[in-house]
Protein backbone atom coordinates (compact mmCIF):
# COMPACT_ATOMS: atom_id res chain seq x y z
CA UNK A 1 0.00 0.00 0.00
CA UNK A 2 2.95 2.16 0.70
CA UNK A 3 3.06 3.00 -3.82
CA UNK A 4 -0.40 4.05 -3.76
CA UNK A 5 0.74 7.63 -3.97
CA UNK A 6 2.90 7.04 -6.86
CA UNK A 7 0.47 4.65 -8.91
CA UNK A 8 -2.02 7.29 -8.14
CA UNK A 9 -0.02 9.58 -10.75
CA UNK A 10 0.30 6.73 -13.43
CA UNK A 11 -3.63 6.07 -14.32
CA UNK A 12 -6.16 8.07 -15.17
CA UNK A 13 -8.09 7.23 -11.87
CA UNK A 14 -8.10 9.91 -9.17
CA UNK A 15 -9.06 8.26 -6.22
CA UNK A 16 -6.53 5.57 -4.96
CA UNK A 17 -9.35 3.69 -4.25
CA UNK A 18 -9.92 2.87 -7.61
CA UNK A 19 -6.34 2.34 -8.41
CA UNK A 20 -6.46 -0.27 -5.27
CA UNK A 21 -9.97 -1.74 -6.82
CA UNK A 22 -8.13 -2.44 -10.36
CA UNK A 23 -5.02 -4.00 -8.54
CA UNK A 24 -7.46 -6.55 -6.68
CA UNK A 25 -9.47 -7.34 -9.50
CA UNK A 26 -6.82 -7.43 -11.92
CA UNK A 27 -5.20 -10.22 -8.90
CA UNK A 28 -8.42 -12.17 -8.84
CA UNK A 29 -8.12 -12.48 -12.72
CA UNK A 30 -4.18 -14.03 -12.81
CA UNK A 31 -5.25 -16.28 -9.67
CA UNK A 32 -7.94 -17.20 -12.24
CA UNK A 33 -5.76 -18.01 -15.19
CA UNK A 34 -3.10 -19.57 -13.26
CA UNK A 35 -5.36 -22.16 -11.85
CA UNK A 36 -6.37 -22.91 -15.40
CA UNK A 37 -2.94 -23.03 -16.61
CA UNK A 38 -1.86 -25.41 -13.90
CA UNK A 39 -5.09 -27.41 -14.88
CA UNK A 40 -4.06 -27.79 -18.35
CA UNK A 41 -0.17 -28.71 -17.45
CA UNK A 42 -1.33 -31.81 -15.12
CA UNK A 43 -3.48 -33.17 -18.17
CA UNK A 44 -0.79 -32.69 -20.22
CA UNK A 45 1.74 -34.84 -18.35
CA UNK A 46 -1.00 -37.58 -17.77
Amino acid sequence: MGYVRAVKQLPRQVKPEMVMWYDDNRKVLLEGVTGVLSDLSEEGSD
